[in-house]
């Protein structure tokens, strides 16, 4: 009995939670980066980093779904007006190709000394549409 389930090839989770993927297959499910920030310094922001960055986003296979700015902590909040800006990416792979890339590492730099920033990627299918 061992040895024929050692001979089976192992079916795990893919962190879209989808059962039975094998071990190396990619999922199939968009990840989403979801960014917090608080800005001490808006306007180089603006300026630098958010000029250089939205091409390579594209670049990598991201689109920007929401971004926003004065938003409102319901609970958990650290900072008093919050921006938000997500991300849409086809798999977690090409989120974290953006994320670890030269060319991002060079644009990080421009954010440097512009505020707190909070990042986290998370996959998941698409939301519904709206009803109507």
């Amino acid at each position: 009995e061992a040895a024929r389930r050692r001979g089976k090839r192992r079916r795990r989770r893919c962190h879209d939670g989808q059962p039975g993927r094998t071990a190396g297959e990619p999922c199939t499910v968009p990840t989403y980066m979801i960014i917090t920030a608080e800005f001490t310094d808006r306007q180089r922001f603006l300026e630098g980093y958010a000029q250089v960055v939205p091409p390579l986003v594209r670049q990598f296979g991201g689109r920007y779904i929401v971004k926003g700015a004065g938003g409102t902590f319901l609970e958990g909040g650290w900072c008093e007006s919050p921006s938000a800006l997500v991300s849409e990416w086809p798999s977690r792979e090409a989120a974290l190709r953006f994320w670890n890339s030269p060319e991002y590492a060079a644009a990080k730099d421009l954010r440097a000394g512009t505020g707190r920033f909070q990042v986290l990627l998370i996959d998941s299918p698409p939301p519904d549409p709206p009803a109507g």
